[in-house]
C-alpha cells in the first residue's frame, strides 16, 4: 500500500495537469490509541477531574498581557504541556503554537480591523491577534478542551473591550452569526484551526462566504500532508481552489529546521467575482507542500515490515531511495540511521 502511495505521488509531480491530492488518503502510520481517546475525552465539569487545580492568589491585573502571561496564568493553575503517557500530577494540554508560526503570520495582521477565529485551543493564537494588531477579534469555539475556559478567561479580563466568543457548534453558530447593524463589516482575516475533516473544512469555509470581500484573507491551520491530520485540510484547500472559492497566496511551513515540518499555513484569498481564477496552485507549489509524503511512507513502510518479521530487500530499498532522491526529496535523519544500521547503506 505504502509503495503504490509513493508510485502515485512521485507520477503525480512529473504531471503539469496535476491538481494535488482531492481524497482522504489512507496512511501506512499512526493509531489514535484508545489512552488518547480517553484524555481527549476529558470535561473540567467531572467532578473527579477537579483534583488537579489548584486556586492561584494571583490577581490577573498581574499577569503580563502576553504569551509569557498566558503560560504563567496555566501554570499557576496546575496545566502543563505533557505527552499523554507522562503520569503527571497536573492537567494535560495540547503544545503552544510556536514562535515561528507567529511570526510568519503576523506579517498579515498589519491594518487589520477585524478578525475572526475558528477554533480556539489554548487561546495563543487570539492573544498573538490582539497583542500585534488593533483589530476587533470574533471567535467561533465548541471549547471542547477544559483548559480552554481558562485562556477565555485571560482574555476576557486582559482584552476585555476588543475581542467577543461565540459558543457552539461551529457549522451551526457560523451561518446564524449576525452582525446586526454592522452587517457592512467584512472581516480581514479568517484563521481556521477547528476540524481537521476536510468535508468539515470545507463546508464551514462556505459558511464564511457572506462575512468575506475580494480582500480577505483565509489562514488554512494543519495544512502538512504528511502528517495524518494534515491531511484533511491539505484536501479541502485542493477542493476549494479548484472549485473557483479560493485563490492561493502561499503556504507557510512551521519549525522548517534539521529537514522536517511539523506544520503548515495555506494563507488564501476569497475568490468574489473573478472568472478568471486559477482551478489549481503551480506544480512546484503541490510538490513543495507534498515532499515529506513519500519520505515518511517509504520510512513506515520499512520499519513496519521490520517490525513484523518481514524486512524489505536491500534492492527494493536501493531502488525506491534512488527515486527519491532522484525527485528532490532531501532523507532525513531517521531515514539515514535506520538504513545504516539495517541495511549498510549511508548517505552523506
Amino acid at each position: 500500500m505504502s509503495l503504490e502511495l509513493i508510485d502515485r505521488i512521485l507520477a503525480s509531480w512529473e504531471d503539469p495537469d496535476y491538481g494535488g491530492i482531492i481524497e482522504q488518503l489512507s496512511f501506512h502510520k499512526y493509531k489514535e490509541s484508545s489512552l488518547d481517546i480517553e484524555i481527549n475525552k476529558k470535561l473540567i465539569k467531572d467532578i473527579e477531574q477537579i483534583r488537579f487545580l489548584k486556586p492561584s492568589i494571583i490577581k490577573m491585573s498581574e499577569y503580563s498581557k502576553d504569551k509569557e502571561g498566558l503560560i504563567a496564568f496555566y501554570k499557576d493553575h496546575n496545566f502543563i504541556q505533557a505527552h499523554p503517557r507522562e503520569l503527571v500530577n497536573a492537567y494535560r494540554m495540547m503544545p503552544f503554537p510556536e514562535q515561528d508560526e507567529l511570526d510568519k503570520i503576523n506579517k498579515y495582521l498589519h491594518n487589520a480591523k477585524f478578525i475572526m477565529q475558528v477554533g480556539f485551543g489554548e487561546g495563543l493564537r487570539s492573544l498573538n491577534f490582539l497583542e500585534n494588531s488593533n483589530a476587533k477579534l470574533v471567535i467561533f469555539s465548541d471549547f471542547k478542551h477544559d483548559y480552554s475556559f481558562y485562556g477565555r478567561h485571560f482574555l476576557d479580563e486582559l482584552y476585555r473591550d476588543r475581542h467577543c466568543i461565540v459558543f457552539g457548534i461551529t457549522k451551526n453558530s457560523i451561518p446564524n452569526f449576525s452582525l446586526d447593524k454592522e452587517s457592512h463589516i467584512k472581516f480581514d482575516i479568517i484563521h481556521y484551526n477547528n476540524n481537521r475533516k476536510y468535508y468539515e473544512i470545507y463546508e464551514e469555509v462556505l459558511n464564511c462566504l457572506k462575512y468575506t470581500d475580494e480582500n480577505t484573507i483565509l489562514m488554512l491551520d494543519g495544512v502538512c500532508p504528511h502528517i495524518p491530520s494534515g491531511t484533511g485540510p491539505y484536501v479541502a484547500m485542493n477542493k476549494l481552489i479548484r472549485d473557483g472559492i479560493l485563490t492561493f497566496v502561499e503556504h507557510i511551513k512551521i519549525n522548517n529546521a534539521e529537514d522536517t515540518y511539523i506544520n503548515g499555513i495555506a494563507i488564501l484569498k476569497f475568490n468574489k467575482n473573478n472568472q478568471d481564477y486559477q482551478t489549481k496552485i503551480p506544480l512546484s507549489e503541490y510538490k513543495n507542500i507534498e515532499l515529506k509524503m513519500p519520505l515518511y511512507e517509504f520510512t513506515n513502510f520499512i520499519i513496519d515490515n521490520f517490525r513484523n518479521d518481514e524486512p524489505v530487500e536491500k534492492e527494493l530499498v536501493e531502488l525506491y531511495l534512488h527515486r527519491l532522491i532522484n525527485a528532490g526529496v532531501e532523507i532525513d535523519k531517521t531515514l539515514k540511521n535506520y538504513l545504516s544500521d539495517h541495511y549498510s547503506i549511508y548517505i552523506d
